[in-house]
């Protein structure tokens, strides 16, 4: 099955609105997007996505060591 830009967008954005600023949750959903979804470069966007994020800008998160965790954490889980 192959996941378009959109799709792949909405995804992202869907997970965030889900998880909130929950890191560890995050790194799970990545977790089995990349296992499931090899060829998608889930990590690349949703860091693009996280930087423009409206929430996240406005709750004062580190967008960068957010996402930065959620990627330590991902590969810790593989």
């Amino acid at each position: 099955m192959a996941i378009g830009t959109a799709d792949r967008d909405l995804l992202i954005t869907s997970i965030f609105e889900a998880v909130g600023e929950d890191y560890q949750a995050a790194a799970r959903w990545l977790v089995k997007l990349e296992l499931r979804f090899p060829n998608v470069a889930w990590r690349s966007r949703a860091v693009t996505l996280a930087r423009t994020w409206q929430p996240y800008i406005d709750s004062g998160l580190s967008i960068d060591w957010w996402t930065s965790e959620v990627a330590r954490l991902a590969d810790s889980m593989k």
